[in-house]
């Protein structure tokens, strides 16, 4: 079974990677969503750093919705 991930981000630089290194190191077959609700600070560009090469990885930016 595989388990996805939403991880919803809103200027999380300061945590998002250690958000997704928690995840990735659960061991499981998973795939991790990361929406970033339209930061103002590095968070879609850490998230996609971390994204590169993994291709259960994926990146939705958008807009702020609130």
């Amino acid at each position: 079974m595989r388990v996805s991930f939403i991880v919803p981000a809103f200027n999380e630089a300061a945590t998002i990677e250690q958000v997704l290194e928690r995840v990735d190191e659960l061991g499981l077959d998973r795939q991790i969503v990361v929406v970033d609700d339209g930061s103002t600070d590095t968070t879609a560009e850490l998230a996609e750093r971390f994204r590169d090469g993994r291709a259960d990885v994926v990146v939705v930016r958008k807009p702020n919705g609130g």
